[in-house]
C-alpha cells in the first residue's frame, strides 16, 4: 500500500485552491494535472509502498507524537522547479510549527520503516495545486535560453491570495491508490491534537 501522512484541510481553504487552479487553467499556459480541490492537504512525510504487516507500527509510533493545536494561515502562491522549468505549483500554509512536527513525523516513520529516507530537501508548507509537465513558454519552438516558462512564474507570483486563518489540530495517514481518474485517497489513522 501507498501511505502518506498529511493534515487536511477547511472547506474554506479548498475553495481558494480551487479558484486559484480556476484562475491558472484559464490563462491556458500549462500541461499538466491539477489536484483535486476537495481533497486540498498538506503532505507532512511521503512514505510510498509499504508493505501491510509495517501499518501497525507506523500507526505505534506516530500515534506518539504529541502536537498542540496550531494556528495557520495561507500565505502565496509558489512553485518547485525541475532545472529551468516550473514542476509544481503550489500554495504555501503559514505555519512555523508544521516544520518541527514534519520533522518528528519523518522521524519515528524512519525509526519504524527500514529503508524510508526522509526528504532532504528543506519542509516548506505547501498545498499542491498542479503537476506541470510543459509550459507554453517552455514548448519548442519558444524555448530560448534562460526564459524557461516566464509567463506562468509571473502568473503564480502575481496571484492574490485571500487572508484565510485556520486551526490545524490533527493529522492523519492515508492510503492513495492510483487510478486512471486521478489518485484515491483513504485514512487509515487519524492522530488528534493532545489538547
Amino acid at each position: 500500500m501507498r501511505l502518506f501522512v498529511s493534515i487536511d484541510l477547511p472547506k474554506q481553504v479548498c475553495e481558494v485552491v480551487a479558484e486559484a487552479q480556476r484562475y491558472l487553467k484559464g490563462k491556458n499556459l500549462l500541461e499538466g494535472s491539477f489536484s483535486n480541490p476537495t481533497h486540498a492537504h498538506l503532505t507532512l512525510a511521503f512514505l510510498g509502498d509499504v508493505d501491510e504487516e509495517k501499518f501497525a507500527a507506523i500507526d505505534t509510533a506516530l500515534c506518539k507524537i504529541e502536537m498542540p493545536s496550531y494556528a495557520a494561515h495561507l500565505g502565496s502562491l509558489g512553485y518547485f522547479e525541475r532545472g529551468d522549468q516550473v514542476s509544481v505549483m503550489y500554495l504555501s500554509v503559514v505555519c512555523s510549527e508544521l516544520v518541527s512536527l514534519a520533522q518528528r513525523v519523518q522521524a519515528v516513520v524512519a525509526s519504524v520503516l527500514p529503508g524510508f529516507n526522509p526528504d532532504q530537501r528543506s519542509f516548506q508548507p505547501h498545498i499542491t495545486l498542479a503537476r506541470v509537465k510543459r509550459s507554453e513558454d517552455a514548448s519548442p519552438k519558444k524555448l530560448k535560453a534562460k526564459t524557461g516558462d516566464e509567463k506562468l512564474r509571473k502568473e503564480i507570483v502575481g496571484y492574490h491570495v485571500p487572508s484565510i486563518e485556520f486551526t490545524i489540530d490533527q493529522f492523519m495517514l492515508k492510503e492513495s491508490v492510483l487510478t486512471s481518474e486521478g489518485p484515491v485517497h483513504t485514512v487509515r489513522a487519524t492522530y488528534p491534537c493532545s489538547q
